[in-house]
């Protein structure tokens, strides 16, 4: 039935985020990459456009570790060891494992493994584009296990001036943990 629905799709080349992509991406010029993990939709934006100035946002230690591992060195590349939210700061992060997918700022319910919890350092959208003087984000991508939201609440000012072209965010299981749903 999910595969008939194509519900439950994480596949990118499957789901129609890699359709989204090679529509946006060819004529875009900043892009956001918030939950970059270890780099997979950062390599795949760059194969669809090698120009694009990408800044990536993962705030585990050691997922950060192997971003940088596996994202090719690059001017316009940039990787940040933090996340957004709505404050600045520091937020407790669940870590399920190196790089897991499903580490969250929220405890997940949908697993039996135990997390280690971890001290994370937060910004805002709107305060990192006026620290880097971005004026405009083509595609902010936004896959942060629940957090979502946050991360919107932090691009205020970014979000009142149309500075945003398009805005691609996860929905899923998570938020239940988050008590944050889709109305919201």
């Amino acid at each position: 039935v999910n595969a008939h629905r194509n519900e439950h799709d994480a596949e990118i080349t499957t789901n129609g985020e890699l359709a989204l992509m090679k529509k946006l991406l060819p004529r875009a010029q900043v892009v956001f990459d918030v939950g970059a993990n270890i780099g997979d939709w950062t390599n795949l934006a760059l194969k669809v456009n090698r120009k694009l100035a990408i800044h990536c946002f993962e705030p585990s230690p050691a997922t950060y570790n192997v971003l940088k591992s596996n994202v090719p060195a690059s001017s316009s590349v940039l990787l940040n060891n933090l996340a957004l939210s709505s404050a600045p700061g520091a937020l407790e992060m669940f870590a399920y494992a190196d790089g897991s997918p499903i580490n969250s700022l929220y405890a997940r319910s949908s697993t039996s493994v135990t997390p280690h919890k971890q001290m994370i350092t937060t910004q805002t959208l709107d305060n990192y584009c006026a620290d880097k003087e971005i004026q405009v984000i083509d595609l902010l991508k936004i896959d942060v296990e629940g957090h979502e939201f946050e991360v919107l609440k932090g691009a205020e000012k970014m979000l009142a001036s149309e500075s945003i072209k398009f805005i691609q965010f996860e929905y899923g299981g998570t938020y239940i943990d988050a008590h944050v749903f889709l109305k919201d």
